[in-house]
């Protein structure tokens, strides 16, 4: 039991840096979107949400494999090196 509450521990230590990554990605991804507003052209409701959605799963997608990645090493030896590791690469906030 100990054990297993050390591991969540360690785990839910990285949860800031999935979030703060996640943030990041939203960001980039709303930036672009307004960047190449003007030569998508006039696009309907319909498929505006349609590529709002898509790009959304993009980015969800690409996401989802490190977020369980990091989740996992998170409980081994060194693992706060991954977390520091995605920070740096991605300059997100500690």
């Amino acid at each position: 039991e100990a054990r297993r509450f050390a591991a969540w521990t360690r785990a839910v230590r990285v949860e800031p840096t999935i979030a703060a990554l996640r943030t990041h990605a939203e960001v980039v991804r709303q930036a672009e979107l307004q960047r190449v507003a003007g030569r998508l052209g006039d696009l309907d409701e319909r498929q505006r949400a349609a590529v709002e959605a898509l790009t959304s799963r993009i980015v969800n997608s690409l996401l989802h494999e490190p977020s369980v990645r990091l989740k996992a090493v998170a409980d081994a030896r060194g693992g706060d090196l991954y977390a520091a590791t995605l920070r740096e690469l991605f300059d997100l906030p500690e």
